[in-house]
């Protein structure tokens, strides 16, 4: 056998199921994003007070528990994610995904807040 063969056929599993939890977490913050535009207080303006038009002036509670539970969900699947690399990755010269790093930061932010501004 020749040592120039090459016998792997590209990324296994684990890789692609990692890439694919950076994609879903991603999608999984914009959503909560939407939530988050969905439930803070709305504009009143000026033809709103001229017409005596009523605007929400208070979050929506149902969707900040909204929000909290895709934070969970957001944490979960970046921890999964960098655990799969960790168990994955066995050189020195092996990196973490930054993608992960930041949305599990932000996950945790997001949490923290949740708990103790709301």
């Amino acid at each position: 056998m020749n040592e120039n063969d090459n016998k792997r056929k590209g990324p296994d599993i684990w890789i692609k199921i990692r890439r694919i939890s950076g994609v879903v977490v991603w999608f999984v913050m914009l959503v909560a994003l939407y939530l988050l535009d969905s439930a803070k207080p709305e504009n009143v303006t000026f033809f709103d007070r001229l017409n005596n038009i009523k605007r929400r002036t208070t979050w929506n509670t149902d969707y900040n528990q909204m929000i909290f539970y895709v934070m969970i969900l957001g944490l979960i699947i970046s921890v999964s994610g960098l655990y799969i690399n960790s168990k994955r990755n066995r050189r020195k010269s092996d990196k973490y995904p930054l993608s992960l790093l930041i949305m599990m930061t932000i996950s945790i932010i997001g949490i923290l807040m949740h708990l103790f501004f709301f």
